[in-house]
């Protein structure tokens, strides 16, 4: 197993690496209620450089929750939609 590791320019963090090669990485570090999606399909682009992640956000007004995009890698965000309900 790999020691944790910071990308620059990036929140991510690797928490290990396993001996096959595969790496399993923390993407987020707010402390917001976010969802725990694996990196499969349908979360995936059909590229598979990004990833969407649902978060919810306790500054937003009711009860909505953001749809996030993540590029592999870079580990960059962006906000796609904002949800109701």
């Amino acid at each position: 197993m790999g020691k944790a590791k910071r990308p620059a320019g990036g929140a991510a963090v690797r928490l290990e690496r396993q001996a096959t090669g595969s790496e399993i990485w923390q993407v987020t570090t707010e402390r917001l209620n976010q969802s725990n999606i694996y990196c499969e399909v349908p979360y995936c682009s059909r590229d598979s450089r990004h990833f969407v992640y649902a978060r919810t956000n306790p500054t937003l007004r009711g009860n909505r929750t953001e749809l996030m995009a993540v590029e592999l890698g870079t580990w960059k965000q962006h906000l796609l939609d904002t949800t109701t309900g």
